[in-house]
């Protein structure tokens, strides 16, 4: 696969400020501070594929451990919202293998208006990552993306992106003396569906992007296409997902393609940790020998993540959300156009309808009392049956598709 798209969450220490400038804001909206950390360790045959020149560097097997920490901001200032993420990835490479390898990432992104049916997106990303036994492979990246994203139905969301950037290698010098730099240029159009109401087929999402890399030095010019489709599925704690990728390049006068494949399983511990495993496989393929590989394993994995306010939620007898003492929660909006409201998310499988909010008597405002599963809830509004909304207050997140949900977590009395 291109490195493009192996490094599009990438990182650079400037925009580390980035997060700590965020950090000492005090916004009048919601903001979320998102701990989180996935670690785990499998086994991996040839692990050190190198795509840039397309050969094994080290055609061993063996096991892997690793660890990926990060920490996300998220702001959500009226229409607007704002987040940064700081992380990395270290992975430890044993037996034979013998390597330490590390991915050390920070972006920030802006997102206007949210909740909206056509949106705007600006991304700044830069990163650094390598591997101690292949020292002339480090590289730093940096990368700006401009989107565009319509959401075409309640359920179906387009999005088209174009992205740019440099890449850096410090240890690789070239015949003229200079050091190697590739700057790359990469389009991408995509199409979500979901939620689909169902639990096999929950979220489905196709992309396909095209991608031309420049470099300072001979014969490392490359472009090429690719297309992936991404599987998600969710049936109470169980969750299950599958990617496929296939691409097609040309680099250094040689062709090359090649097919990469995701499928996991997991299951939600508690509303914060999830326990997972995975098996990848990667094959590739070109018109000349050196450029045909493979790569496959499995890795298991634990992956923790929570979600702190960082301020304060509207008073329980306003418009917002609040859990009541006996452990229901109570909703309130104030839409004075609407005709029916409906709580919709993952509680009731996204089904309008179910959950119907009733408007209080002699006012704007519309209620729902509803008791959830001790599950972390995501959620949104659909008015008169069809327009589904982004809450207008509380933690929001990207569901991966382009839209924004609610966020509702479980207190800690409440864990199962």
């Amino acid at each position: 696969m291109s490195s493009v798209a192996r490094t599009r969450c990438c990182t650079c220490e400037h925009l580390a400020l980035v997060l700590a400038a965020l950090l000492c804001l005090r916004p009048a909206g919601a903001a979320e501070l998102r701990p989180a950390l996935v670690a785990g360790g499998g086994y991996l045959d040839n692990p050190f594929f190198d795509d840039d020149t397309q050969r094994g560097q080290s055609p061993v097997a063996g096991p892997v451990g690793f660890v990926e920490p990060s920490v996300e901001l998220v702001l959500a200032p009226g229409q607007l919202q704002l987040s940064t993420l700081l992380g990395g990835r270290f992975t430890r490479y044993l037996g034979a293998a013998d390597a330490t390898a590390h991915h050390v990432a920070a972006s920030a992104h802006a997102l206007w208006p949210r909740g909206s049916v056509v949106t705007g997106a600006l991304s700044l990303s830069g990163g650094i990552d390598g591997v101690d036994r292949f020292p002339e492979d480090a590289r730093q990246v940096g990368e700006v993306e401009a989107a565009a994203g319509w959401r075409m139905s309640p359920r179906t969301y387009l999005r088209l992106g174009l992205a740019t950037g440099a890449r850096r290698y410090g240890e690789r010098t070239l015949a003229s003396g200079a050091t190697q730099t590739d700057t790359l240029v990469e389009g991408t159009l995509g199409l979500s569906a979901g939620p689909l109401g169902g639990p096999i087929l929950h979220r489905l999402a196709t992309e396909v992007g095209l991608w031309q890399v420049s470099s300072n030095g001979p014969d490392l010019d490359r472009q090429g296409a690719q297309l992936a489709v991404r599987w998600q599925g969710e049936q109470g704690r169980w969750q299950g997902r599958a990617a496929l990728t296939g691409w097609q390049e040309t680099f250094a006068s040689r062709i090359g393609r090649g097919i990469s494949t995701r499928l996991g399983v997991g299951r939600a511990l508690a509303p914060e940790v999830v326990l997972a495993v995975e098996a990848q496989g990667v094959a590739g393929d070109s018109d000349q020998p050196e450029g045909r590989y493979q790569q496959w394993g499995a890795l298991a994995q634990i992956e923790v993540a929570l979600e702190v306010p960082v301020a304060t939620a509207p008073p329980a007898d306003e418009p917002g959300v609040a859990r009541l003492p006996d452990g229901r929660w109570r909703f309130v909006l104030r839409l004075p156009e609407a005709r029916r409201v409906d709580w919709v998310g993952d509680a009731n499988h996204w089904q309008v309808g179910h959950d119907p909010f009733a408007r209080i008597a002699g006012t704007d405002c519309w209620v729902a009392i509803l008791a959830l599963p001790r599950l972390q809830q995501t959620w949104m509004v659909v008015v008169d049956g069809t327009r589904f909304v982004t809450p207008p207050f509380g933690p929001t997140r990207d569901d991966g598709f382009g839209r924004q949900v609610g966020l509702l977590r479980m207190p800690q009395e409440v864990r199962p």
